[in-house]
């Protein structure tokens, strides 16, 4: 586990309980960060946990860590400390993926690729080096097209004259002329074959290069305990998810307190 990650949610957690008067916990916070990084990775259940402490411990620390928005806290101060160059931020990618759901009760919808079984949708803008600048966690049957706004805004790095690029799923002609008046980025995207407009030699060339957010979403499911939801609520396994972005992200950037 990076010291660095333990010291921004430590600090998170010790102001959080300090504001609301709880007493100290059992463990240490780097203790707590391992055995739930182990459930993340391995996709195991909270029972099958080896621990001195018992296995609810874990999960009810998880829970309450979730709904202080821990780790989405950890995740954005982060990606402040994280220098990023005008090079990783003059294209970005966006798509979103889909998560099967077999436990959830909140946040799903009907997935059209799997039969109309029920899954969460997740939504993402990653930079050029694949670093996750925005995430939205939505049902399933929401179209990619109406996301792209809530996208933009949730992005926690300022980012201006940047292109923003997306596949067919994106394409809304309305919404890219808003997106270029007011954040003053370019959606790229495929026009389909009935269209009169033409994709331009830069713009086919660029989108060879999408293929960074699928490598995203390939190291996010890198955690099995993303793979498939087995989390009752979305706000456990939208904390999964923001605990996991944010592991990637120190493993390919290193932050600086300072």
């Amino acid at each position: 586990m990076n010291s660095i990650l333990v010291n921004i949610i430590d600090k998170l957690v010790i102001q959080s309980r300090t504001n609301s008067g709880g007493c100290g916990p059992a463990a240490t916070t780097e203790h707590y960060l391992f055995q739930i990084m182990l459930v993340l990775r391995s996709g195991m259940q909270w029972q099958h946990l080896k621990s001195n402490l018992h296995y609810t411990t874990y999960h009810k620390t998880h829970m309450k860590w979730c709904k202080l928005g821990i780790y989405e806290l950890a995740f954005k101060l982060s990606l402040k400390l994280a220098k990023f160059t005008r090079v990783e931020l003059k294209n970005l990618f966006i798509d979103s993926s889909m998560i099967k759901n077999k436990q959830g009760t909140d946040c799903i919808g009907a997935n059209h690729y799997d039969r109309y079984r029920s899954a969460t949708k997740v939504n993402v803008i990653v930079t050029s080096t694949g670093i996750p600048l925005s995430i939205n966690v939505v049902k399933a049957n929401i179209h990619d097209s109406t996301l792209t706004a809530s996208a933009v805004n949730s992005l926690n790095v300022k980012v201006i004259g940047s292109r923003l690029i997306a596949d067919k799923g994106y394409i809304n002609k309305a919404y890219k002329k808003k997106l270029k008046k007011s954040h003053r980025i370019k959606l790229i995207y495929p026009v389909r074959k009935n269209q009169n407009v033409k994709n331009t030699t830069f713009e086919l060339n660029i989108l060879k290069k999408r293929s960074i957010v699928e490598h995203f979403f390939s190291w996010l499911k890198n955690y099995r305990k993303i793979q498939v939801r087995h989390d009752k609520t979305i706000v456990s396994f939208e904390g999964f998810i923001y605990l996991a972005s944010l592991n990637i992200l120190h493993n390919k950037r290193v932050v600086s307190l300072e």
